[in-house]
Parts: C-alpha cells; sequence; structure tokens
C-alpha cells in the first residue's frame, strides 16, 4: 500500500541511486537500477488506478488473491458500493443480495438489494435471518471480501461457501459478485419463531430446492399461510397458536428437533372465503375474512379474539389496530401490532392475527363496539375500504360485572 506515497518514493530512490556505479544494459542501452525502479513503480501505478488500496505484490497474488491474506483496512473500506451499482447497470442486474462492509448507504445508489449479515449490521433483521449458508438461495450476490473472510461475524464461515467459488466479477477487487442457480421448484417456507439458518441440511434437503420464499411470523400470536402447493412451515417445539386454532392437525410433521418442529402442509383449497370487508392496498386489496371474537368480558381482565386476513396486494409496512369504542365513539381501550413481518404478508396469503384488549378496570358495565383497521406505521396513514371507510365494526362486546 505505498502507492500513493510513490511520488516521494520516486525522488527518495533517485537521489539515492542515481550516483551509483552500477548500470544494466538492456538492447544495448545502459539503464541504471534506479530508472528501472521508476519505470517499474510507475507501471505499476497506472495498472492499479484507481484502486490502490487493493495493490499487493505478486508473491501475494496480486489484488486477486490478496484478500486470502488480509482484508478490512488493508483491502476494503467499503470504497467500491458505487461501482457495484455501475456493475448492475451494465449488465442488466437489478437486484443483488448484498452483504456489504462500509460506512455507504445502498439506497444513495439505488442499489435494489436483499440484506444479509454486513458489517456495521444494519441491512439485515436479525428476526428475518434470509440466508442459508449450506445451500444459498438463488440470484446474484455481491460480497464485500471483508465479510467473505468473516472478519466481524461471530460466525467466520457465515460465507464459506462462496470462498472456493469463482466470482462473475470483482468491484474494485473488494466487492465479490457470484451468480447462484436455482435448484429445485419454488418452496414457500413460513418461519414462527425459527429461523432459516437453525435448519439441518439434512432436514432442509427435504424440500429438494434452494429456491424458498421466506415469511416470518409469532407464532405466539399469529400465523401466515400461502395459498400454494408447496408449503412448508417451521415451529418452535412448544406449543403456539398454531396448534391451539388446530390446524397442525392436518399437517405432515416432517422432521422435529430440540429447535423446531417442521411441517409440510397440503395444497391450499383455491376456493376463497367470504370476506366481511376489503381495504384497497398496493396493487391489490386486503380482505378481512372471518373473526372469532367473544360476546362478552369483564373490566380490568384481559379477553383475545381471533382474525383471519387475505392478501392480494404486494408487502407494504402494515400495522392492525382494534379500539373498543363507548356509545360517543370515544377509545375506551386498543391493541395495535401485527404478528407477522410485513415483507414476508405477500400476496395470496392468509393471516391468522389473534388479538388480546385489556378493558379499563374501572369502565362501566354495558355495549361497547370492537372496530378493526389497518395503517401505515410509517407516515400513519389508514387504508380504506371500498365504500371510503378506514374501519370495520368486528361486532359490539358486552362488559359485565
Amino acid at each position: 500500500h505505498i502507492l500513493p506515497v510513490l511520488p516521494f518514493l520516486f525522488v527518495f530512490t533517485a537521489v539515492s541511486l542515481s550516483h551509483s556505479p552500477v548500470t544494466w544494459r538492456l538492447s544495448s542501452v545502459a539503464v541504471r537500477p534506479a530508472t528501472l525502479l521508476v519505470l517499474w513503480l510507475t507501471a505499476v501505478s497506472l495498472w492499479i488506478h484507481p484502486h490502490f488500496l487493493a495493490y499487493f505484490n505478486v508473491l501475494a497474488g496480486g489484488p486477486n488473491g490478496g484478500w486470502r491474506y488480509l482484508v478490512d483496512s488493508n483491502l476494503d473500506w467499503g470504497q467500491d458500493l458505487g461501482g457495484l451499482k455501475q456493475w448492475m447497470d451494465e449488465n442488466g442486474v437489478d437486484h443483488v443480495w448484498l452483504s456489504y462492509f462500509g460506512e455507504g448507504r445502498p439506497d444513495y445508489y439505488g442499489i435494489h438489494y436483499t440484506g444479509l449479515d454486513s458489517w456495521p449490521p444494519r441491512l439485515m433483521d436479525p428476526e428475518a435471518r434470509p440466508f442459508y449458508p449450506h445451500d444459498p438461495a438463488p440470484g446474484y450476490y455481491a460480497i464485500s471480501a471483508t465479510n467473505l473472510q468473516g472478519v466481524q461475524f461471530a460466525n467466520h464461515d457465515e460465507f464459506a461457501w462462496f470462498r472456493d467459488k469463482e466470482p462473475l466479477a470483482k468491484i474494485g477487487y473488494s466487492i465479490f459478485v457470484y451468480n447462484v442457480p436455482a435448484n429445485g421448484d419454488p418452496v414457500d417456507l413460513m418461519l414462527g419463531g425459527v429461523q432459516i439458518d437453525e435448519l439441518t441440511p439434512a432436514d432442509f434437503a427435504q424440500m429438494q430446492s434452494n429456491d424458498l420464499t421466506l415469511s416470518w411470523f409469532d407464532p405466539q400470536q399469529a400465523l401466515l399461510l400461502p395459498q400454494s402447493d408447496n408449503r412448508w412451515v417451521a415451529l418452535p417445539p412448544s406449543p403456539t397458536k398454531a396448534d391451539e386454532w388446530g390446524v397442525t392437525a392436518d399437517w405432515e410433521l416432517a422432521a422435529q428437533t430440540a429447535v423446531y418442529r417442521l411441517y409440510r402442509l397440503p395444497p391450499m383449497d383455491d376456493g376463497r372465503l367470504p370476506s366481511r370487508a376489503e381495504f384497497l392496498a398496493d396493487g391489490g386489496t386486503i380482505a378481512l375474512l372471518s373473526e372469532m371474537a367473544a360476546e362478552t368480558a369483564v373490566p380490568g381482565q384481559p379477553f383475545t379474539f381471533t382474525t383471519r386476513w387475505y392478501k392480494t396486494s404486494t408487502p407494504e409496512p402494515l400495522q392492525l389496530f382494534v379500539h373498543l369504542t363507548d356509545a360517543n365513539g370515544q377509545i375506551v381501550a386498543q391493541w395495535d401490532g401485527l404478528g407477522a413481518k410485513w415483507p414476508g404478508w405477500r400476496a395470496q396469503t392468509v393471516l391468522w392475527q389473534a388479538h388480546t384488549l385489556l378493558p379499563p378496570a374501572d369502565l362501566p358495565p354495558g355495549v361497547y363496539d370492537l372496530r378493526i383497521g389497518l395503517y401505515n406505521p410509517e407516515d400513519g396513514r389508514r387504508l380504506l375500504t371500498s365504500d371510503g371507510a378506514d374501519y370495520v365494526v368486528l361486532g359490539q362486546l358486552a362488559l359485565t360485572d
């Protein structure tokens, strides 16, 4: 990494060796060692430009091989994110799986990506890990050299699958690009409190594919069921809402460990269930299919009920809200949340959601309305029904002494 100070070295070398009596003959022309050194360093500088940080000498394999010996500040300071975007544009690649080492922001460069484990760890939700290290999903992967070596990760071999593979491209010698082909038919895998990288290779192999679409949900309050033919669900060994709702009785248990139960589901019936209401969303609708609600409750004591929803729209940030209102329409109790990671609540997927309300202990007995709706938590915008309402009345709840 002496290249940034080469002008000073040129001067020092020239002064040190210019008076040397030693000369070499090249094609009958006398050349001093100082001249050869200056010419060599000049040629190297021109050759490595503008990727000076990535310079390694030939004994280390040059800039192509130096990453096997030194990374981090010796090679990779996150300097090539802009170059990755340029490569994507030039090669017609509109999306990458990205493990980036650096302080740059992929969104600033217009990079469309799925975030993998990175450093700093800001590109991936640790509760929705999308990468299976033994059999990566198909697509283009852009991995910084420092992350490829796992320097900052607890598991230094997180990306070991790629190390002996020839990259499709090297962006500035610091970001390696790979293309992973699909292997098998598409699979929908719903992960309830389980992460994809917790599955053993033998259990993962039962799905006979690396082409997995993943969704994540909290098994103690929700369940996601896609409307597809190749569906799998992973649940923790302890009882979940899916067990309480009785849906697991029809599922085939494919594997069980101390960490998870892996089920293969039968194909979902194509028939649409009747809906109570439909909310307009990006590219489609979100239909309230049905609800199972208690008719009575006691002030100061929580009560739980379940709703089911069917989505035809694209994923977007969403929350559900439930309001308990009095005769004047005033909110006296409420619940907000979504028991699934919103990127995984995709089109043609049913969401089962449990809601728990706690009426205040001093709430007078009487009949109250239960209202439900959806909103975008990023801007507070409520979704509207086809007739312009921003909520649906589920029914009435009688509070008793």
